[in-house]
């Protein structure tokens, strides 16, 4: 009986030291955005201002970041943050997310840019910053 005794003790110091030599896992950190960018449309139609708007970031049927607000001064301002799970891997060209502007004013249909915009990324992995477009040139 005094054996096995013996044989545990040293079984649980041999554990604790593999433990402690070997550790556990680190943890992934997780990464922030892969983007935060302010994106505002300007010379909006003069007869617009005081409604409502919803601007999103779009592609291949995809919805990645949607944000409301309401147009002062003839201009809709949306701050988009894209976190790192987007659901389609064709966003991200070179280093760039290239998604399409889609602009919902009051209850009318949702205009879609003609051409796509490009938001960037810093090395560690984000990017803050703000781009603006007038409406007649988006769509």
């Amino acid at each position: 009986m005094a054996n096995k005794k013996n044989w545990l003790g040293m079984l649980v110091m041999v554990l604790v030291f593999g433990m402690t030599v070997l550790g556990c896992e680190d943890t992934p950190e997780k990464t922030g955005p892969k983007f935060q960018e302010t994106v505002t449309v300007l010379e909006i139609p003069g007869n617009r201002n005081g409604e409502t708007f919803t601007m999103s970031l779009i592609k291949n049927g995809n919805t990645f970041v949607t944000q409301g607000g309401t147009i002062t001064g003839n201009s809709a301002t949306a701050q988009f943050v894209v976190q790192s799970n987007l659901p389609d891997s064709t966003v991200l060209v070179n280093d760039e997310y290239q998604c399409y502007l889609s602009l919902k004013i009051g209850t009318d249909a949702a205009k879609v840019s003609t051409s796509q915009l490009g938001f960037r990324i810093a090395n560690d992995g984000t990017y803050l910053g703000s781009q603006s477009k007038t409406y007649a040139n988006l769509f």
